[in-house]
């Protein structure tokens, strides 16, 4: 019979046309829309973060068909412009939380609660550059990294 690596190289050269196909595909969308990653409001950013981890996911499952050293670099990566995505997420959340507690202040009570969320505000737009930023430069490497496909 065959051994294990002739049949994977059989399977693989049926699958391996569609899941280069596939992968360049996603990772071309990826990076054209990290390109406007300023100009992405929370909604798309959230969309992009989906994105990125179906091409991480998809890579992790055509990853016996790819040379290991390169598609682990392009997957750290991945996970890491994913983490930044969901961190600015995160904040739309955070957001939400906050209109919800001076919905629900009594309104003798705002002024404290107000005081204090614009506080919060203020940290997490600065964190948010900083998402943003972290995104972005983990964008120019992706787009710099060699793609296993």
């Amino acid at each position: 019979g065959l051994r294990l690596s002739q049949k994977r190289d059989r399977a693989g050269g049926r699958l391996l046309p569609f899941a280069r196909h596939w992968l360049k595909k996603h990772h071309a969308r990826i990076l054209d829309q990290l390109a406007g990653l300023d100009h992405l409001d929370a909604k798309q950013q959230h969309k992009l973060r989906i994105a990125v981890k179906k091409l991480r996911y998809g890579l992790e499952f055509f990853s016996p068909l790819f040379e290991r050293r390169v598609r682990e670099k392009l997957i750290r990566s991945l996970q890491k412009l994913q983490d930044s995505l969901g961190h600015l997420n995160d904040m739309k959340i955070h957001r939400g939380i906050m209109d919800d507690v001076l919905r629900r202040t009594r309104p003798d009570h705002r002024v404290p609660e107000a005081f204090a969320i614009g506080f919060i505000e203020g940290i997490q737009e600065i964190r948010g550059r900083y998402y943003v930023n972290a995104a972005a430069r983990i964008g120019r490497k992706l787009s710099g990294l060699r793609t296993p496909w």
